[in-house]
């Protein structure tokens, strides 16, 4: 069982780098896109994911935390699996795809380490909601990008 303190520094790292990994997918696809809508959609998300970033910088100072940056191995390895994926096809919904699926793995990291402290501070479960009705509101998003009948593949 963590204490107060530890919940507090688990839950804003992970929120940090989470936060911190969106931005680099998504500045990774950006120039891959020629779709200007996707860019403008994307970008958006993109700045709402650096306010959390920021947030998280802030409460770490107030609460002399360290946050723990994430690793060029990390930022190599999804750089590199987001090029490959669109090596051959860079249609908004395969970038839409490759965003969906690493929306998915990282909402999932932030509700259980939400769930595994339950003791942090107020701000920090706060921020922890915020980031994940972001992440389901971009996943919702990148849905509906995905569900568009315009970038479905010909199959003639």
């Amino acid at each position: 069982m963590k204490n107060k303190n530890e919940c507090n520094e688990t839950l804003l790292n992970t929120l940090y780098k989470v936060s911190k990994l969106s931005m680099n997918s998504i500045e990774d696809v950006l120039p891959l896109t020629k779709d200007k809508i996707f860019q403008t959609t994307i970008s958006e998300v993109h700045s709402k994911y650096e306010v959390i970033k920021k947030e998280c910088e802030m409460i770490a100072k107030a609460q002399q935390i360290t946050l723990t940056p994430v690793d060029c191995i990390t930022k190599f390895k999804n750089w590199a699996n987001v090029r490959i994926d669109a090596l051959f096809d860079c249609s908004t919904q395969n970038l839409a795809k490759i965003l969906y699926g690493g929306t998915c793995c990282e909402i999932a990291e932030v509700i259980v380490d939400t769930v595994n402290c339950e003791e942090c501070e107020k701000e920090i479960y706060e921020l922890a909601e915020k980031l994940s009705n972001l992440q389901e509101h971009h996943i919702h998003t990148l849905k509906q990008i995905l569900l568009k009948k315009e970038n479905a593949p010909n199959v003639s």
